[in-house]
């Protein structure tokens, strides 16, 4: 079944499934959002004669599990019930406060590469960081105690509100170190669950060169959070400081949206293996909304530069 007879069964089974009183004067509007990385997401917006809250819920992973054979009542059932709790909670806010004075300090940053995101990056301010990459600003404010209202700040929303793009990426990144600070740690702590493992951009006794009991010492910087946190790499310092710790330059691999990881010069793993490495994980264990990109990249600690690698057959450099 074609998801476009999809959504006009599912529609259909939603009103059905309604109590009479909630279906007076409301209207599902199918939609269709671009996400990151140019993801379609598609889905209804329950429209409500009197009512400013007009929550979308998305349905295409019920689509996915319709076609595995789910039953269509029990799938649209999640999808009235998580409606009808939208209505108790009362999802009738008065619009946020969106100033600039307001949402400065709430800003914080995602990296994305620009060619997965053509259609995405069409309506939104971003800042060209180079090797086709771009950082966007992240808004996240406080709706009450328990819940909080966070997007991507569009051309929409900084026009309604006079921002000005310099003025809007300066704050975005004072911000971010700040509400989010970088991280960088040996991947082994990460992976083998040591909380104890320490920030090595938190006073750390640099250069880390002959790090005992690492035999191939691989590291990650992301931001605290760890949500989109491949953008703190993108902080002030952050590549260069990467460079004073490690006593030299490094490979960059985009692990996901939310990290990267760097492996240093004096590695002994080839770079072209680095390379496929990367794009073998997007392919099999990265969520399409969660790759970053399938190229890999240098720092030069002597220039200060951040490049793409480019591969020749047959050849291969650091």
């Amino acid at each position: 079944m074609r998801e476009k007879e999809f959504m006009e069964m599912a529609k259909q089974e939603i009103l059905r499934q309604l109590p009479e009183d909630v279906r007076a004067g409301l209207s599902l509007k199918e939609v269709e959002v671009v996400k990151i990385n140019d993801q379609k997401n598609h889905g209804f917006c329950f429209q409500k004669n009197g009512s400013k809250a007009s929550p979308t819920l998305y349905l295409d992973q019920a689509y996915d599990l319709f076609r595995h054979g789910a039953s269509l009542e029990r799938l649209m059932g999640d999808v009235t019930r998580a409606y009808l709790e939208s209505i108790d909670r009362g999802l009738d806010p008065a619009e946020p406060d969106l100033s600039f004075d307001n949402i400065r300090d709430k800003l914080s940053l995602r990296l994305v590469e620009t060619k997965r995101n053509r259609e995405y990056l069409l309506d939104k301010p971003h800042l060209d960081v180079g090797n086709g990459l771009a950082l966007i600003c992240d808004l996240q404010l406080s709706r009450n105690m328990s819940e909080c209202w966070r997007t991507v700040v569009n051309n929409g929303i900084a026009e309604a509100n006079g921002y000005d793009k310099n003025e809007l990426f300066q704050e975005a990144i004072r911000s971010a170190v700040k509400i989010d600070p970088p991280e960088m740690k040996d991947l082994q702590d990460v992976v083998f669950g040591d909380k104890d493992g320490r920030n090595l951009l938190s006073g750390t006794d640099a250069p880390l060169k002959d790090n005992a009991g690492s035999i191939e010492p691989i590291y990650l910087i992301s931001s605290r959070s760890r949500q989109f946190g491949a953008a703190a790499f993108f902080y002030p310092g952050v590549k260069e400081q990467a460079a004073d710790i490690l006593g030299e330059g490094y490979t960059v691999l985009p692990s996901s949206l939310h990290e990267v990881l760097l492996v240093p010069d004096s590695s002994q793993i080839p770079v072209r293996d680095l390379q496929n490495m990367v794009k073998e994980t997007n392919r099999s264990q990265v969520e399409p909304k969660d790759i970053l990109s399938d190229n890999i990249y240098h720092f030069d600690n002597f220039q200060g530069k951040l490049s793409t690698i480019q591969l020749e057959r047959g050849k291969e450099a650091r």
